[in-house]
């Protein structure tokens, strides 16, 4: 038996050999990445929604989280990207979580408020639920058991 609760995946993306673009007086090089899902972080199923992945409070361009909206609030010294996203299983026969998402390597200026985006990826998961391998060797089972009485009732 396998005890997966959580359905995901994982993303790195480096962007070692790429030539990235000349910042300018208050540029930052950012990600920035926009989402359409349909699960909280609570892990409640909802409607999907689109929304940007950011922190709501407590960015500071001068401090420790100098990531403000409407950059990617994990972002590395060496600009690649990482993610991690991933929803639990809900119960077989209802709506399970999916999250898709893009990426894009972004020039950010909070002075100017502006964000110019220059390329990206496209990613993502949709969860699925199937009755374990146990499941369907008893239903077969069992449907093969029925059948033997049938067919020795019909004989007899």
């Amino acid at each position: 038996m396998n005890n997966v609760f959580k359905g995901g995946l994982e993303i790195s993306i480096s962007v070692a050999n790429v030539t990235l673009p000349t910042l300018g007086a208050g540029d930052q090089l950012v990600w920035a990445q926009g989402l359409f899902d349909n699960y909280l972080g609570n892990g409640t199923i909802v409607a999907p929604f689109f929304e940007m992945d950011i922190i709501t409070g407590g960015c500071n361009p001068a401090g420790p989280n100098p990531y403000c909206p409407p950059a990617y609030p994990f972002q590395y010294p060496d600009n690649h990207f990482y993610d991690q996203p991933a929803a639990r299983y809900q119960p077989p026969g209802t709506i399970q979580a999916f999250f898709d998402a893009n990426a894009y390597l972004a020039i950010e200026n909070n002075g100017t408020k502006t964000l110019t985006v220059y390329d990206g990826v496209s990613y993502g998961f949709q969860n699925f639920v199937s009755p374990e391998p146990g499941v369907w060797f008893l239903s077969g089972t069992g449907l093969l058991v029925v059948i033997v009485i049938r067919r020795r009732r019909v004989a007899a």
